[in-house]
């Protein structure tokens, strides 16, 4: 479909067009609107080495002993952690409790998890993010039983609050516009050619010639089939020559004489 025509189209049909767009944009806002709001908490923890501590004057992560550091093991546990915040049993628990469930989780920079918590309910999202850090760090004292104490967390942010976040009302709203705005492309362009059509269909007359058509008839008769066969010429019947007796004159009549005794009868 050319840009072109179907501004052409759009602008000589006006009428038509303004009518869709505005309802178009009234039922996006309608259903956004109708949307509840999302809230968002997030939470942060990391894992840490033994002997590693945050500087409380500069607040960088420092080592007491790096030889007792391996970042391998302290990568591999927090990867172990991931897998057991997002497993259907972890998921579970937070249901029993009536927190959300759908929660995601970031493990791009190990060792450092982050969870991400969206529900309709501020409290509920800000309870899941919390929860979910609580969580993780129980799982590491059971992760290592014999000495809990070797790797341990330390929670790098913790939300007071959720955060009201609007990216579902505007993806909701484009979606509706998008497929709106398509539909009523579409049907100002049907409209446009059916009215066309009639206006061509009315307006030209029959070409020249060309008898208008006639209504179809309840029924029509076959046309009688067309023999080439050909009757022979008409020839006239032979008549019964006249006799010789008939031809010749009656000499009786013609001389008067009618009687048996003859013309003169004496």
């Amino acid at each position: 479909m050319d840009l072109w025509v179907t501004l052409g189209v759009l602008v000589r049909r006006w009428y038509l067009t303004l009518p869709l767009v505005a309802a178009v944009a009234f039922s996006a806002y309608s259903v956004s609107s109708s949307l509840k709001p999302t809230y968002e908490a997030q939470a942060s923890l990391r894992i840490l080495c033994p002997d590693q501590f945050f500087d409380q004057n500069t607040g960088e992560l420092r080592d007491a002993n790096p030889l007792d550091c391996n970042a391998r093991s302290v990568i591999d546990i927090a990867g172990d952690m991931i897998d057991i915040i997002q497993s259907p049993t972890a998921r579970n628990t937070f249901n029993e409790q009536g927190l959300a469930n759908d929660y995601a989780v970031d493990g791009t920079d190990p060792p450092r998890i982050t969870i991400i918590a969206e529900n309709d309910d501020a409290q509920v999202a800000l309870d899941t993010a919390r929860t979910a850090v609580s969580y993780i760090e129980q799982q590491v004292e059971a992760y290592q039983p014999e000495r809990p104490d070797v790797y341990t967390t330390r929670a790098l942010s913790v939300p007071q609050e959720a955060t009201e976040i609007s990216s579902g009302r505007t993806r909701m709203m484009i979606t509706i516009v998008v497929a709106g705005m398509i539909f009523a492309v579409m049907l100002v362009h049907l409209i446009d050619a059916l009215m066309v059509f009639w206006k061509r269909r009315k307006d030209d007359p029959p070409a020249a010639g060309v008898p208008a058509a006639s209504p179809p008839a309840d029924r029509v008769e076959p046309p009688a089939a067309v023999t080439s066969e050909r009757r022979p010429p008409s020839v006239p019947e032979p008549q019964a020559p006249a006799s010789a007796a008939a031809d010749e004159p009656d000499l009786r009549a013609v001389a008067g004489d009618t009687g048996p005794r003859g013309r003169w009868g004496r």
